[in-house]
């Protein structure tokens, strides 16, 4: 074995530029996989982090569901209207959010009256969901509240004031004590003093949600002591389509996730995940026909040699071992060099300043995330070192094959 390895050292030394060349293009590939799945697993992490952090796990709506039997094994929730009012309300409240906190999974619960509607200041207006809350009850399901930038508001002076995202108030031109006039469907309308604003990075919150105390909406809606919403956080996340449709069959009522609200974005991340790690492949597919050319080039140059080792008692296994071994060479090599760069890169990422625009990206962040993991360089070098050993089994068989009278005698 010690003999296999020598010759194989000794021909990649042969070549000396042609093997940096194609060491370089695998660091490459490997930089170039690790960059990106950081990158982009760095951004999913981010976004799902900043949803969770800022919206409920899963919110309980006034709309009314029967679960109908489809086969024995399966049971179909279907809405069911429960009136023809323009807003459909939960009665028993305090009972429902009891019921709701002693379900397994469920760590808080908060009541709230949502609607959509119009905020304006002087001439500007802008199209918003109006969400009224208890706000030490909301605090313990989402933290967009506890994110305020400027003003200074508590649950007892909150009954006559509204909160906006800084963005949405950049937009109005207004900042904390200025008043605004919200205005329903129904063509009910009050103004409201700005008491603060928030920042919780998620652009479709920061621009298109408010917040007011409950009892502003429940006045202006006529449903005093009612709500048409119970918001709801869980202990684990990513069983909160398994608790919501808990929560749903146990109440009968709607009950949707954050898993299901951001179903589109998600998939949207997730395809565009899916087209970069093609970029990958591709970038690794023209690495290893790099090292496929160098082999061939080599076997070809080396013919004569292969023959002599061949006529001095080297088996045809031996000889493909030898350019086997030299591909995994180069795959190590690369690997190693790769990681190396692209560990620097993927931190470097992540400490330049970066403002990205949540209009563009969802979310807004001040640099871009990255996530760094150990096994994204563990499968990107695994990936590299099998994609040169596949590249070097056409040149090593061709090698394997050389009969050395044929080439002593000048016939190949």
């Amino acid at each position: 074995m010690f003999f296999v390895l020598r010759v194989a050292l000794r021909l990649l030394l042969s070549r000396k530029r042609q093997s940096v060349i194609t060491i370089l293009g695998v660091a490459i590939g490997i930089v170039v996989l690790v960059v990106i799945i950081s990158m982009a697993e760095g951004y999913k992490e981010k976004f799902i982090e900043k949803i969770v952090r800022n919206t409920p796990h899963v919110v309980l709506k006034a709309e009314k569901v029967v679960y109908k039997t489809v086969n024995s094994y399966l049971d179909r929730a279907v809405w069911v209207s429960g009136s023809q009012n323009d807003h459909q309300i939960i009665r028993q409240v305090s009972s429902l959010i009891n019921t709701v906190t002693g379900v397994q999974g469920v760590r808080a619960a908060s009541p709230a009256v949502v609607t959509e509607g119009m905020i304006s200041k002087k001439n500007k207006n802008a199209s918003v969901i109006i969400k009224g809350v208890k706000l030490n009850e909301e605090k313990l399901v989402s933290d967009v509240l506890a994110n305020i930038t400027e003003g200074y508001i508590q649950d007892n002076n909150f009954y006559r004031g509204i909160l906006l995202g800084t963005a949405l108030a950049q937009k109005l031109g207004v900042a904390p004590g200025d008043r605004i006039k919200i205005v329903l469907p129904s063509g009910s309308s009050e103004e409201l003093e700005v008491q603060g604003l928030f920042k919780s990075g998620v652009w479709e919150i920061d621009t298109g949600v408010v917040y007011t105390h409950i009892g502003v909406l429940q006045r202006m809606l006529n449903i005093q002591g009612y709500v048409n919403e119970i918001n709801i956080k869980v202990n684990d996340v990513f069983q909160a389509n398994q608790v919501a449709e808990r929560l749903s069959k146990l109440t009968g009522y709607k009950t949707v996730s954050w898993l299901t609200a951001n179903t589109n974005i998600i998939s949207s991340i997730e395809l565009t995940n899916i087209f970069l790690y093609l970029v990958v492949l591709f970038t690794a597919a023209v690495a290893a026909m790099g090292i496929a050319n160098v082999l061939i080039m080599v076997v070809m140059e080396k013919e004569k040699d292969s023959a002599i080792l061949r006529a001095m008692g080297a088996s045809s296994r031996q000889i493909q071992l030898i350019f086997l071994i030299q591909a995994l060479m180069i795959g190590i090599i690369g690997s190693v060099i790769g990681c190396l760069i692209g560990f620097a890169l993927v931190i470097g990422i992540s400490m330049v300043p970066l403002h990205l625009s949540g209009d563009a990206w969802f979310i807004e962040t001040e640099s871009f995330p990255v996530k760094v993991e150990l096994l994204y360089f563990l499968t990107a070098s695994a990936f590299s070192i099998l994609t040169s050993l596949l590249a070097g089994l056409i040149p090593a068989r061709r090698a394997g094959k050389v009969l050395p009278v044929d080439i002593l005698r000048g016939e190949v």
